[in-house]
């Protein structure tokens, strides 16, 4: 055979060629196999006889064993292993018999047989008598008993040290134990089935969605309103006790869009304050656990995850919230998935305690399935009640504004460029928070509360068409406007149309009428025009002697912060004279001679005096209006 470059080869060389068959004398192969005998023991005992009655397959399986070839004829194969086991034979049977020595001498010593045998053998040498030879035992011998023996010391120090790797080995931190118990026993009164809602128009945006008795939740996703996040808070706010609320994503829509800022899936649950931003993350009155693992609170959001993102149709997502002062827990928010826990309770800021909060959802391009009970779709660690099952001394329920006619109105401001119709709006909306703004200002606040990003941009911009700059072509040139005008008649609110321009044209304002119809929705001109009421006016006072106090401030801090520098470089330039001067005169003289400085007023002193002391001008309260930094047209 020949032994090519990728190993033993099949291939047959002519009968010429081959190198002849060289068989093994008789003598040599008793000596092998004797030699394989002692290595291997009688166990594995082979012979030439044993190995030509094993098969082809079982001899090459032997010489796979020891990693030699396995081509060849039988004869072959027979030759190659008993040359390999013949060679290993002589430093095995060494080391067999080195074995043997060794268990002869760590052989036990007969214990009470030997013992006595000996003493008698002393006496009888003490008497005179020849002691008979003790026949030497071998090492195999040795008694079961001493045998057992051997084997208890050898495993004593194995568990010794079995014992010291236990130890060494650091020990697995413990799982912190839920300090959460059992909800009691309430025999109160609870709040009305179907009280709990979440969507109505004046705590949701435009794009919410509540279907299904407001127990899902959807959004719209398509000419604009994809780049545009949906908010809705529940009507019922919890002012003491522990409940929990429970959200599944449904849904989650990618969605195609040629511009190049991608819209985005993601969600928030938590609780806000009422009458705050619906929009989680923005303000000082809410907190909230997003899809992407982070926290918020206040408006600040977590550098690291208290969590894994959340994944959805399977995961069903818990936000428990625990105002119960007698709890570990009291003061914080958590987040369950599935019934566990997966982050450290949170606590609430300073902002929200001692006020009823309510149950918020901020979500984008996703559909939510919401669960505020009476009974939880997965079990918890604990009992707990749902916002559902609530006592109603525990919670507050929002109940909505009254309107003044059975129809919806729409409002049409109609008033003068810069004369504080937008501050006037801004009053209005907070005393009647059931009107909803349709105006470009409003899309451009809603895409930052969204989270999108404004790019820089030379346009000039004014109150009334502001420069959106969000890299959206939708949002950027208003042709978004046209899907709100297509989607506000359909719900059921109340809108504040705010066009300073459009609606002081004919034209324009017959355009806008027409989206709504006569039947659902009463349309009121609203004139703003002439002189404000009196507390408008105190606003606007208010707002220019704040401004003013800033300025007289602002300067008076500078003025006394230059004069200190200037006695302080004044101080610097004495000192170094002194340190020039060489005379005579002693250290009491020296110090007769330095004037001591007059106590300097504290800075914020001159600076509350300064503000104290500003009053507005005649000709300043003839300004009804506060300036702003924009135009409005």
């Amino acid at each position: 055979q020949v032994r090519s470059h990728f190993g033993w080869s099949s291939r047959r060389r002519p009968a010429s060629a081959r190198s002849p068959q060289v068989a093994c004398p008789r003598p040599m192969l008793s000596r092998i196999t004797s030699a394989v005998s002692a290595a291997m023991g009688t166990g594995d005992k082979v012979d030439a006889e044993d190995l030509s009655k094993l098969t082809v397959p079982a001899l090459k399986e032997r010489l796979k064993e020891h990693s030699l070839p396995v081509s060849g004829k039988k004869d072959d194969l027979i030759e190659r292993l008993q040359t390999h086991l013949a060679k290993q034979a002589t430093p095995e049977a060494e080391a067999a018999a080195e074995a043997k020595e060794e268990k002869k001498e760590e052989a036990p010593k007969v214990e009470s047989k030997k013992e006595e045998a000996a003493g008698d053998s002393e006496m009888k040498e003490a008497a005179g008598e020849a002691p008979a030879k003790e026949e030497s035992k071998p090492a195999g011998s040795a008694t079961k008993e001493d045998k057992g023996e051997e084997k208890e010391e050898k495993k004593e120090p194995k568990d010794e040290e079995m014992k010291e790797e236990e130890e060494e080995k650091p020990q697995e931190p413990e799982e912190p134990k839920e300090l959460e118990s059992d909800a009691p026993a309430d025999k109160r009164t609870r709040i009305a089935a179907g009280a709990v809602m979440i969507g109505n128009a004046s705590d949701s945006t435009l794009n919410a969605m509540p279907v299904n008795g407001g127990r899902v939740l959807m959004a719209l996703g398509d000419g604009g309103f994809q780049h545009l996040a949906a908010a809705a808070r529940a009507n019922v706010g919890v002012m003491s006790g522990r409940y929990l609320f429970e959200v599944r994503i449904v849904e989650s829509r990618h969605i195609h869009d040629a511009g190049k800022v991608k819209p985005k899936q993601n969600c928030c649950l938590g609780f806000s304050t009422k009458g705050s931003s619906l929009f989680l993350g923005d303000g000082s009155e809410n907190v909230g656990f997003d899809s992407d693992g982070h926290f918020v609170a206040a408006g600040e959001w977590s550098q690291n995850r208290v969590s894994d993102r959340f994944s959805p149709y399977t995961s069903l997502y818990g936000v428990l919230l625990n105002l119960e002062p007698s709890s570990p827990n009291f003061n914080t928010v958590s987040l369950f998935c599935d019934g566990v826990r997966v982050c450290e309770p949170q606590p609430l800021p300073e902002s929200m305690r001692g006020k009823p909060l309510f149950p918020t959802v901020t979500y984008k391009n996703m559909t939510l399935h919401i669960n505020f009970g009476p009974t939880a779709l997965a079990p918890m660690p604990f009992t707990c009640r749902m916002l559902a099952d609530a006592a109603v001394a525990d919670v507050q329920v929002a109940k909505p504004e009254k309107a003044t006619s059975a129809k919806h109105e729409v409002l049409f401001p109609v008033c003068l460029p810069d004369e504080g119709t937008f501050d006037w709006l801004d009053g209005f909306l907070r005393e009647n928070s059931r009107y909803t703004e349709l105006s470009n200002r409003a899309v451009l606040n809603w895409g930052v509360k969204t989270g999108l990003y404004r790019q820089r941009s030379a346009w000039p911009s004014c109150n009334d068409k502001p420069s959106m700059d969000f890299g959206i072509r939708e949002l950027d040139d208003y042709s978004f406007q046209g899907s709100i005008q297509s989607v506000a008649p359909m719900l059921e609110r109340d809108y504040v149309v705010m066009e300073i321009r459009n609606n002081l044209i004919a034209e324009e304002r017959k355009k806008t009428l027409a989206n709504f119809d006569s039947e659902s929705f009463k349309k009121i001109a609203v004139v703003i025009m002439g002189e404000p009421p009196a507390d408008f006016k105190a606003k606007t006072y208010k707002q220019l002697l704040d401004e003013k106090k800033k300025k007289v401030g602002s300067e008076a801090r500078r003025k006394k912060e230059v004069e200190a520098a200037e006695r302080k470089e004044k101080r610097r330039i004495a000192e170094e004279e002194k340190e020039k001067k060489e005379d005579d005169e002693d250290e009491d003289s020296k110090e007769q001679d330095v004037k001591e400085e007059e106590p300097q007023e504290d800075i914020e002193e001159v600076v509350k005096k300064a503000q104290d002391a500003v009053e507005l001008t005649e000709e300043e309260k003839a300004n009804w209006f506060p300036q702003q930094s924009n135009e409005d047209l």
